[in-house]
């Protein structure tokens, strides 16, 4: 406690201290020109506060853990931190520290094997506060061991809920260097998106369950195009292609959209109803309102499953939130945050990226990546045996030989 008494008056007068633990794990400084924090609840293990931007931003839960090293303490903090997450609701959360435990196996190496127990109790806390992993770049590693016998893990992680994503959807976290210490410093970019270029034509699988959907598709492909065989079916394709870019639009429509109005007026069947429960016409309203709205919860479900490519998570669960919470991770995990140049300096400038990219690709594909067969002869060749057999009859025996 006096420690962080001398460093909030004398080396750092400008920032605000809260160390509200009487073992001192956890300290939190902030400015409080910047931001304005009210501490909700804490322990030896964790602190949870509100923070408040000064300018006016939304304002977001944090959570900082520093968990035990011992098994049944930790198991412990995973209830507790359950209890935290009824507590957020729908507001931002930041969720970070040092958790000391990993998610999957992959994420330490040296030293003991990891119990499965272990890991799966993590990730069914973090399953059950609706948490996702935020993107981080640097070492996959946050914690060693410093030792000749090396021993590597990720322990400290930064977790975010859908809400946060959200609002900061290309936000990420850096692992920086260790220095002198066993763990690594982890630092939080939050970052709304920034403008990207047109997006690549998608086909959707949700599509296909419009009635006219076939018939679209028939009428594109009877366009009649000059040329070889395969520049009139890449024509066609690129015909397709706007063809169905016009229909989804005009037609198909946007599937959350109709979702909405036809909830609406479902509810306004229904509320006519409650009035009039015995109406036959109204009944009869409701009895189609609700086969639309099936129709359409199944045509955003499928789409929602695409998106999210959860494909081991079955059509027909109504999981929506779950498709949300995917996609919102692919998002974040897709985007390219940063990239090294040819001069081996780092960019973030998204235009930068975008260059580095496109010559990099037009370098790799102007290029004639192709072996010359002598070259490919000479290092391989068939016997005069195995070149009898190759030009052998294909008999139904040896069909069935193959096949068993």
């Amino acid at each position: 406690m006096a420690n962080s008494k001398y460093i909030s008056g004398k080396l750092l007068p400008h920032y605000q201290l809260l160390n509200p633990s009487l073992n001192g794990r956890i300290w939190l400084l902030w400015q409080p020109s910047l931001l304005s924090i009210d501490l909700l609840s804490f322990s030896d293990k964790f602190l949870h506060c509100k923070v408040s931007p000064t300018s006016g931003q939304p304002s977001f839960f944090f959570t900082a853990i520093y968990a035990s090293n011992i098994d049944d303490e930790r198991f412990h903090l995973w209830d507790e931190l359950r209890q935290l997450s009824s507590s957020v609701g729908s507001g931002q959360w930041i969720f970070g520290g040092d958790f000391n435990e990993v998610r999957f196996s992959h994420e330490k190496v040296g030293g003991r094997e990891i119990y499965s127990r272990r890991m799966s109790r993590f990730n069914d806390c973090i399953f059950d506060c609706n948490l996702l992993d935020l993107k981080s770049m640097g070492s996959p590693f946050s914690s060693n061991n410093h030792q000749t016998n090396r021993i590597a893990c990720k322990l400290d992680r930064v977790l975010v809920n859908t809400s946060w994503l959200h609002c900061n959807v290309n936000g990420f976290v850096q692992v920086l260097p260790e220095g002198l210490s066993d763990h690594s410093p982890l630092q939080l970019t939050a970052q709304p998106s920034f403008p990207t270029g047109p997006r690549p034509f998608k086909y959707i699988q949700a599509w296909e369950q419009h009635p006219e959907f076939y018939a679209v598709v028939s009428r594109a492909c009877r366009q009649n195009f000059e040329g070889s065989p395969m520049f009139r079916l890449t024509r066609k394709l690129h015909h397709l292609k706007v063809v169905l870019k016009d229909w989804n639009k005009e037609v198909f429509g946007p599937i959350h959209a109709q979702l909405q109005n036809c909830k609406q007026q479902l509810g306004v069947i229904q509320a006519a109803l409650a009035n009039n429960p015995m109406d036959c016409n109204l009944i009869a309203e409701e009895a189609a309102a609700k086969d639309i709205y099936l129709s359409l919860l199944k045509k955003e479900e499928s789409f929602l499953c695409q998106k999210s490519r959860q494909i081991w998570l079955k059509e027909g669960d109504r999981n929506s939130k779950c498709f949300y919470s995917s996609i919102q991770t692919r998002l974040a995990q897709n985007s390219i945050k940063k990239v090294k140049l040819d001069d081996c300096s780092m960019s973030e400038d998204p235009s930068l990226i975008q260059q580095h990219a496109e010559q990099y690709f037009k370098k790799l594909l102007s290029v004639d990546h192709s072996i010359p067969i002598q070259k490919m002869a000479a290092s391989f060749s068939l016997t005069d045996l195995e070149g009898s057999i190759l030009c052998s009859e294909v008999t139904d025996t040896k069909i069935e030989k193959a096949l068993h």
